[in-house]
C-alpha cells in the first residue's frame, strides 16, 4: 500500500506540473506573480491537510491534486519575477533561490521521519501543511519592478477594453474561435516556430529527467546489491544532496563573472555524470568511491532543473523567448522524470543487473553531451 500511496503522490506532481506555461504567463501578462504564490500556499495547505486525513487512495489522489497545483503555481511565477528583478545577475539570484530547495531536501526527510514517529501519520501532515502555508505569508511579500507593475496594469487595462459597451459585440463563436487560436501561445508552444533549434534542449531538459528519476530509484539498491549495508546505502542520497548544494551555491557567481557559460557547465556536468556512471562498473564494493561518484551525480543531475532558465536565456537570447522556452521546460523535464521511473523499472527487469542500468545512463548522459555541442556547431556555422 505504502508502495502504491508514493507512486500515486509522484505521478500526479510530475502530471499537474504541465500547467506551469500556463501559471507563469498569467503572472507575467495579468495580476503578477503574487496573487499566484499566495494562492499556491493556499493549495498547499489544503493538499496536505486533505492527506493528513485521506483514508483511502481516492482522498490522497485529491491531496496531491492540490498539493501539485500549489507547487506549480508558487514555483513558475516566483521565477519569473526572479527574472524581471535580476536581468543581468540572474544566474546569482537563481543560486541563492535554489539553495533553499537543496537544504530542503536534506532536511526535510529526517525532518518528516521524526515528526511522524512523534505524532504520526495524519499529525504530521497536517504540522507540514502549517509549514507549507508560510508559502502564502512569503507570497505576500512578493511584487515585480514598479516600472514592470505598471505595464502589467497599463494590459490589464487593454485587456478590459473588450467589455467596452461602445465596441462592436463579439459573437460567442467568434470568441471562442480567437481562444482556441490563442492556446499555443499561452502554453508557449509557439517556441516552436519562433525558435525551432530550442526543441533540442526540450529533448535534453527530457533526456535529463529520465536520469534523474532512473539515478533516485537506482542509487541505494544499487549500493545494497554490492554489498553495502542498508543505512550506509541510505548515506549515498545524502552525498548527492551535498554535490547537489555545492553546484548550486557556486554555479550563479561563477555564470555572473564569466568564468563559465550555462551551456558549457551543463556540456561539463553530463561528461561528469557520463565518467562518473560508467566508473560505477569498477568501483565494487569500495563505499568510499561510491560516496565520491554519488557526489558527483548529485551535483550533475540536481542542478538541471536550475539552469533551466540561464541555458534559455542564452540560447534564445530575447527575454520574452527565454520566459516561453523556461515554461515549456519545466513540463518536458517533469515528463522525463515521470518517464524516468517506467524506464529505470522496465530496463532493470529486463536486465537484473544495477551495474548495467547506470551504464545506460552514463550512454544518456553522452548523448546530451553530444547533443549540445552538435546544435551549438550548427548554430555557429549557420550564421
Amino acid at each position: 500500500m505504502c508502495n502504491k500511496w508514493t507512486r500515486i503522490c509522484f505521478v500526479v506532481e510530475k502530471i499537474l506540473f504541465t500547467h506551469a506555461p500556463l501559471s507563469g504567463k498569467a503572472a507575467t501578462t495579468r495580476c503578477g506573480s503574487r496573487p499566484f504564490v499566495m494562492a499556491g500556499g493556499v493549495c498547499n495547505l489544503a493538499g496536505l491537510l486533505v492527506c493528513s486525513s485521506s483514508t483511502s487512495i481516492g482522498l490522497l489522489f485529491v491531496g496531491m491534486t492540490l498539493l501539485g497545483i500549489g507547487f506549480t503555481m508558487s514555483y513558475a511565477p516566483l521565477m519569473i519575477t526572479v527574472v524581471m528583478y535580476f536581468p543581468t545577475r540572474f544566474a546569482l539570484a537563481n543560486g541563492v533561490l535554489s539553495t533553499g530547495a537543496a537544504v530542503g531536501m536534506m532536511v526535510i526527510p529526517p525532518l518528516v521521519e521524526l515528526l511522524i514517529k512523534t505524532y504520526g501519520w495524519p499529525n504530521a501532515m497536517a504540522v507540514l501543511a502549517a509549514v507549507n502555508f508560510n508559502v502564502t505569508a512569503c507570497g505576500a511579500l512578493v511584487r515585480p519592478p514598479l516600472g514592470t507593475h505598471q505595464r502589467l496594469i497599463n494590459a490589464a487595462d487593454e485587456a478590459d477594453t473588450s467589455t467596452d459597451p461602445n465596441l462592436p459585440h463579439i459573437s460567442l463563436l467568434r470568441s471562442v474561435v480567437v481562444f482556441l487560436k490563442d492556446i499555443p501561445e499561452k502554453l508557449s508552444l509557439d517556441i516552436f516556430i519562433l525558435a525551432p533549434a530550442y526543441s533540442v534542449y526540450l529533448l535534453i531538459w527530457f533526456l535529463n529527467g529520465v536520469i534523474f528519476s532512473a539515478w533516485l530509484i537506482y542509487l541505494i539498491p544499487h549500493a545494497i546489491s554490492k554489498g553495502i549495508d542498508a543505512r550506509l546505502a541510505s548515506f549515498l542520497a545524502t552525498a548527492g544532496g551535498i554535490g547537489n548544494l555545492v553546484v548550486r551555491v557556486v554555479h550563479g557567481p561563477a555564470i555572473d563573472r564569466g568564468l563559465i557559460t550555462a551551456l558549457k557547465l551543463l556540456i561539463l556536468l553530463s561528461v561528469l555524470n557520463a565518467i562518473a556512471f560508467f566508473v560505477d562498473m569498477v568501483s565494487y564494493d569500495y563505499y568510499h568511491v561510491l560516496v565520491i561518484l554519488a557526489i558527483v551525480n548529485g551535483a550533475a543531475v540536481g542542478i538541471i532543473g536550475v539552469v533551466v532558465m540561464p541555458v534559455a536565456q542564452e540560447v534564445l537570447i530575447e527575454p520574452d523567448l527565454s520566459v516561453k522556452g523556461y515554461l515549456l521546460s519545466l513540463p518536458i523535464l517533469a515528463l522525463g522524470e515521470l518517464c524516468g521511473g517506467v524506464f529505470a523499472g522496465a530496463f532493470y527487469e529486463m536486465i537484473g543487473n544495477y551495474n548495467l542500468a547506470f551504464v545506460s545512463l552514463g550512454g544518456l548522459s553522452t548523448v546530451i553531451a553530444i547533443a549540445i555541442i552538435a546544435e551549438r556547431t550548427y548554430a555557429v556555422w549557420s550564421k
